[in-house]
C-alpha cells in the first residue's frame, strides 16, 4: 500500500484538475463556451470550438471518473489498471489542449500544460513500476 501514495497524490491532483475544469464548463456553460469562441474567433469557426468543447468535456469526466476508481482500486486492492488507463487518458486530454494552446500560437499556455502532461508520464511510469 506505502509504494502507491506517490501515484494517488499524483492523481488526486490531477482529478482536481480535471473536475473544476468540467464543473466550470457544466455549470458556466454559456458563458465557457463565448469565451472561447472569442479566443479561437481568428482560428477556428465557432461550430468546430463548441464540438471541440463538448469532446474536451466529455474526456475530462471519462478521466475523473478514472481517477476515481483507480485511486479506490490502488487502495484496496493494489490494482493499478484503472489508474494506469487514467494516467494515458489524463495525458492525451493535456496533448490536447497543448494543441488548442499552440492553434492559438499562445506559446507560454503551451509551454504550462505540458508540466501536467509530464505529471501524467509521470505518474504512468510509477504505477507500471508498482
Amino acid at each position: 500500500m506505502e509504494s502507491c501514495l506517490g501515484p494517488v497524490l499524483i492523481l488526486i491532483f490531477l482529478g482536481i484538475t480535471c473536475i473544476y475544469s468540467a464543473f466550470e464548463k457544466i455549470f458556466k456553460w454559456t458563458d465557457s463556451l463565448s469565451y472561447y469562441i472569442d479566443l479561437y474567433k481568428n482560428n477556428l469557426n465557432p461550430f468546430l470550438v463548441t464540438g471541440s468543447i463538448v469532446i474536451i468535456l466529455l474526456i475530462e469526466i471519462v478521466v475523473t471518473s478514472c481517477i476515481s476508481v483507480g485511486i479506490y482500486d490502488l487502495m484496496v486492492s493494489e490494482d493499478s489498471y484503472v489508474a494506469e488507463l487514467a494516467s494515458i487518458l489524463s495525458a492525451v486530454l493535456f496533448i490536447f489542449l497543448m494543441v488548442g494552446m499552440r492553434i492559438l500560437k499562445d506559446y507560454e499556455g503551451a509551454a504550462r500544460i505540458i508540466g501536467y502532461f509530464l505529471l501524467s508520464v509521470f505518474c504512468l511510469f510509477w504505477l507500471q513500476s508498482i
